[in-house]
């Protein structure tokens, strides 16, 4: 991908997803094309998030987003316009930028489905991918956890938070109490992002985020059979199922389609 594909990238996103579930995801805030912009700027050498387009006369119609680890990478969104669908252009374009990103040292392929997506759950089973767990995506709001406390924890990183959160509509910062440390996302206008189920039985670090911001809800991303450690009026509105592949079974399956 180049910089100028950021704006095609961001729309056929968001066209995969009701607005309920873009409000939660970075591909729902403001910022996210010039984010876009920066982040395929950087060489793909050394870019831990690499994306790979697919074009006809010069119009993206599908694009891949991976991330990438050591040993590992990582399917975050696969998106197609619906006037190139139900061609086999999703298995091509899969294929091949998995084989344009791999390296010697990676082994597997990894990525999250939502579960009420029949249509890409189908898919990804006969492509070989194995279901590891599921997660729930869940609603918190921070009025229902918070009353009676009154001991702040620390915040870190959090002026570069605030900076990064203007230019983009989301961002990160550092939690610390006594109890443990956390990191927060701060994501569109309504949500403090937080996958460390710990926080909720950390009195002060909940309490710094009200003082932070009390109107925002907490998104808590967790494995569902986390969800007794949840407070009282936890709303799960979706859930996810993890997956993964080995690549050399990968290969074989997808360029056999």
């Amino acid at each position: 991908a180049q910089p100028a594909d950021a704006l095609a990238i961001a729309g056929l996103t968001k066209l995969g997803f009701k607005q309920e579930l873009l409000s939660a995801m970075i591909y729902g805030c403001d910022g996210i094309v010039s984010f876009l912009e920066r982040q395929i700027s950087i060489p793909i050498q050394i870019a831990d998030t690499v994306f790979i387009v697919a074009e006809n006369d010069g119009v993206v119609i599908g694009f891949v987003e991976f991330r990438i680890y050591y040993k590992s990478f990582f399917l975050n969104y696969i998106g197609i316009s619906p006037q190139a669908r139900k061609q086999g252009l999703a298995t091509n374009l899969l294929g091949q930028a998995a084989l344009m990103v791999r390296t010697k040292h990676h082994k597997k392929l990894s990525l999250d489905v939502f579960s009420d997506n029949v249509a890409a759950n189908n898919w990804y089973e006969k492509l070989g991918f194995i279901a590891e767990f599921k997660a729930g995506w869940y609603k918190i709001s921070q009025s229902d956890i918070c009353e009676g406390i009154n001991e702040e924890a620390k915040v870190s990183g959090y002026s570069q938070s605030s900076l990064c959160y203007n230019a983009f509509g989301f961002s990160q910062f550092t939690l610390t109490s006594a109890i443990g440390t956390y990191s927060i996302g701060m994501l569109g206008k309504d949500w403090f992002k937080v996958s460390q189920i710990e926080l909720f039985s950390d009195a002060s670090a909940l309490y710094t985020l009200y003082l932070i911001d009390s109107s925002r809800s907490i998104l808590g991303l967790f494995k569902e059979n986390d969800h007794a450690k949840l407070p009282e009026g936890a709303v799960c509105f979706c859930r996810s199922i993890r997956m993964n592949i080995q690549l050399e079974t990968f290969e074989k399956n997808i360029f056999s389609k």
